[in-house]
């Protein structure tokens, strides 16, 4: 997923993973699962095909 935003957001890779790696120290989680959860515990995300397909 990180080259896809990188590409898409025309960022260098590294630059992608320096902030998802802040995003994760901020929320308190080690990787895109546990922010999933932390997500739903609070009503943020309900994921779906919708969601994973940028809809």
């Amino acid at each position: 997923p990180d080259k896809k935003i990188a590409a898409r957001l025309n960022l260098a890779l590294n630059t992608i993973r320096n902030h998802v790696a802040t995003v994760y120290s901020k929320l308190g989680v080690h990787s895109r699962s546990e922010a999933i959860v932390w997500a739903r515990e609070r009503g943020l995300f309900t994921g779906g095909a919708a969601s994973r397909n940028g809809k």
